[in-house]
């Protein structure tokens, strides 16, 4: 066993420590010795695999600190660039139906409190506007089909103000085996401010177009309107000026020449009126629609006293409208004296007021049992200015220009529908609230 203490230096510093208390005669026994310097081989080798491992759970666990740090960096990184786009994050699980969302979704919602809302995908559609809800859902089961994109645009009310807001959710869809939606990944975009400019900009456009028709129609008024009562007064004052001194031919010019010039006076007051109507200025009120009505026909009742009994007036008694009333009651006025100017001669009148809503816009319907006019014809010019449809009835051909121009000025629409001999219906389309 000599040479196993004179080599101490290599074994094991626990084996090494008690070596010397064997007795003399088991260490130098050979059998001794050959299972000491096993022993040691296998001391020495598990310490070599104890120090290894602790040295691998080192680096591991440095290589762990770093990913974390580099996985918060990440993360912060994408939570800062959601929160500067104002992008939110969401998944939804194909297995679970569950629908995760990230602290921004909740923000674009409205909602402050997230702890109200353990499970987003029971509560989704509670915050979708209702006529939104069934398009949504169509878009939602259309990913069972095939295809790795999904979007769809919706309005939601959010919680914190009843604010509408107009959302677009951008999506990857993951499949399984069998092309089944298992998972989607995706984004959501609050685009409220770029569809309230993109309304804007359609409204300056349309505003734009609306001002160039005013113009051809003032250019169209100026060049035969106008060009015809300066015509006829310039010929009245060549007769005079050529004419002999007989009186009753003076009295004769000079009574055509003040009928010319009365003419105009009414042909300039009325442009200036029709120019002076604009939006800027004006009031706009929250209108109840039948008391309106009444008034437009009892306006109507001046001059034609029995026409309330041939009016059948159905509309609300809750019905509003926005609008400016003075705009409101002469559009009313207006097609009600259409109505009266243009029935049929042999044919008692009859008009039919109807009223109708939805969650936005009301929309009235005048109806008549008049002569009607040909759309074939004249639908291009039904708006236009001075333009008459039926020369034997009196009339100056601007009543549907100022009806037009109003429900524009209001924001509101119009439609006409009308065939000779059939009647004619007015849809005025007006804002609700």
């Amino acid at each position: 066993m000599a040479s196993a203490t004179t080599t101490t230096e290599t074994w094991h510093p626990l084996l090494a420590q008690h070596l010397n208390l064997l007795p003399e005669h088991l260490r130098s026994h050979k059998d001794c010795q050959a299972f000491l310097l096993e022993l040691n081989k296998s001391v020495q080798t598990n310490e070599q695999a104890k120090n290894f491992a602790e040295h691998s759970l080192r680096i591991l666990q440095i290589e762990k600190a770093e990913l974390e740090r580099k996985i918060a960096a990440t993360n912060e990184k994408f939570a800062l660039a959601s929160k500067a786009s104002k992008a939110g994050v969401w998944e939804w699980s194909g297995a679970t139906g569950q629908i995760i969302w990230d602290d921004q979704m909740f923000t674009i919602y409205g909602i402050e409190n997230q702890e109200q809302y353990p499970s987003i995908s029971k509560v989704f559609f509670n915050f979708v506007v209702p006529e939104d809800r069934s398009t949504l859902s169509k878009s939602f089961a259309s990913i069972t089909g095939s295809g790795n994109a999904f979007q769809a645009e919706f309005r939601i009310i959010r919680q914190n103000d009843n604010s509408i807001r107009n959302l677009h959710l951008v999506a990857l869809v993951k499949r399984g085996f069998r092309n089944e939606p298992t998972r989607m990944v995706g984004v959501c975009f609050d685009f409220t401010e770029r569809k309230k400019a993109e309304a804007e900009r359609a409204l300056l456009i349309s505003n734009l177009v609306n001002y160039n028709k005013d113009l051809e129609e003032l250019a169209f008024v100026v060049s035969h309107r106008l060009r015809s009562h300066t015509s006829k007064m310039q010929t009245a004052l060549s007769v005079l000026s050529n004419a002999a001194s007989a009186e009753a031919l003076k009295n004769i010019i000079m009574q055509e020449m003040e009928k010319e010039a009365l003419l105009m006076d009414e042909t300039l007051r009325d442009l200036t009126h029709i120019l002076t109507m604009k939006k800027e200025n004006l009031l706009f009120e929250e209108l109840e629609l039948k008391p309106l009505l009444q008034k437009a026909i009892e306006r109507c009742a001046i001059q034609t006293p029995d026409i309330a009994a041939n009016i059948e007036l159905l509309a609300d008694e809750t019905l509003t409208i926005v609008g400016v009333r003075e705009y409101v009651l002469n559009i009313f006025y207006e097609l009600l004296q259409n109505a009266i100017k243009f029935k049929k001669d042999q044919q008692p009148l009859q008009i039919k007021i109807k009223a109708s809503e939805s969650n936005s816009t009301v929309t009235v319907v005048f109806i008549d049992n008049g002569i009607g006019v040909d759309l074939n014809k004249h639908s291009h010019k039904i708006f236009g200015l001075y333009r008459k449809f039926n020369s034997n009835i009196e009339g100056k051909g601007i009543g549907l220009h100022m009806v037009k121009k109003g429900m524009d000025i209001m924001g509101g629409k119009i439609h006409i529908l009308s065939e000779p001999n059939s009647g004619t219906e007015v849809h005025l389309t007006f804002i609700k609230q």
